[in-house]
């Protein structure tokens, strides 16, 4: 994987070149610091960013990020306020995908005693490749 510091500057380019909705560019060293923050030690693996709903209802763009112990969800509004929450790899108990219809798709992340999903585009493969790869290393984490 590369450097980190420029891993991170990339999560950052795609979280800006997302227009829809798009996100207050004042907040980026803000966001910057937070992303670090969050990710900490640990050592990244993969990510996408994309925009969606958020849990309160509000558009913005969420990131995903596999790091080596967590699958990390970072909520961003389009002020730049963000979110996080942060799953190890080995409390994941199961990834469904399913069609939805011709054009979308549905990943669904169950634990324990939760479970959350997204629902995209059933063309990105991006997104796609990312719970894949997701699946593969909790599988080898369980």
């Amino acid at each position: 994987m590369q450097d980190k510091e420029v891993y991170i500057n990339k999560i950052l380019q795609d979280i800006f070149s997302l227009n829809s909705p798009a996100i207050e560019k004042l907040a980026e060293n803000k966001l910057l610091g937070f992303i670090k923050l969050t990710i900490n030690g640990d050592t990244l693996k993969e990510y996408f960013a994309i925009n969606a709903n958020l849990v309160n209802g509000e558009e913005g763009v969420v990131v995903y990020i596999i790091t080596d112990t967590r699958l990390i969800k970072i909520d961003i509004s389009t002020k730049g306020e963000a979110e996080s929450s942060s799953f190890l790899l080995s409390s994941i108990i199961n990834i469904q995908r399913k069609l939805l219809d011709n054009e979308r798709a549905e990943t669904q992340i169950l634990f324990q005693n939760d479970s959350f999903g997204l629902r995209y585009q059933s063309s990105d493969t991006k997104v796609s490749n990312f719970f894949q790869e997701l699946d593969s290393l909790r599988v080898k984490k369980g």
